[in-house]
């Protein structure tokens, strides 16, 4: 069997710190960590993401790719391709997370065990956590903390406006349900196949 990766994911530049602290398959793909960490964070999986490793970028492939290929020192790898224990090589090991390239939410993905299996175990599997992650396209981390700010003042002349732009409730950045979280991640298959639904060319690159 293949070995369990305990990881914590922080958020950064946020405080206090949003984090997550997860157990995975070694042997998963960069991949499904993408997904993975979409359903564990909170995040919607509007945007696109990679994750960076020295001169490695792990990013979906698109069709610009040629057309940009000698324009960087980086070199551009399919996540689907490249499993965890490819380089998360030893203890402490880190990888940054780049979620949505506007709003660019960063996260550090470190590797803090390796666990021995046990067949009782259901990975992926979210073993501890805390704060809600912020509000898709809120601003990047100046608008969460505006978005904070305006969300303990009831009498704000902007409260009520951003209360309808959440979608009714007020943001709690205390919010968080371990329990829902390992719910979800129970259906990471289905998750990740309803995103998938028209979202690559025949080569299997990115639309548009």
């Amino acid at each position: 069997m293949n070995l369990v990766y305990q990881i914590k994911c922080k958020l950064l530049h946020t405080k206090p710190v949003v984090f997550r602290t997860l157990l995975v398959d070694s042997n998963a793909s960069f991949y499904e960590l993408h997904h993975i960490l979409q359903i564990a964070m909170g995040w919607f999986n509007y945007h696109l993401f990679n994750f960076r490793y020295h001169d490695y970028y792990l990013e979906l492939p698109n069709a610009e790719d040629e057309m940009y290929k000698d324009f960087t020192r980086f070199q551009k790898v399919d996540p689907r391709t490249i499993t965890l224990k490819e380089f998360f090589i030893s203890l402490k090991s880190k990888i940054t997370y780049t979620y949505d390239f506007g709003d660019s939410w960063q996260h550090e993905i470190e590797l803090q065990k390796v666990i021995e299996p046990d067949v009782s175990m259901q990975l992926p599997l979210c073993i501890k956590g805390k704060y809600s992650c912020p509000p898709e396209d809120c601003g990047s981390i100046p608008g969460y903390y505006n978005l904070i700010e305006i969300m303990k003042k009831p009498n704000h002349n902007e409260y009520k406006e951003y209360v309808e732009w959440l979608g009714g409730e007020p943001y709690d950045m205390t919010a968080f349900d371990v329990n829902f979280v390992n719910e979800e991640l129970q259906h990471l298959k289905d998750y990740i196949g309803e995103w998938e639904e028209d979202q690559f060319d025949e080569k299997g690159r990115l639309k548009f």
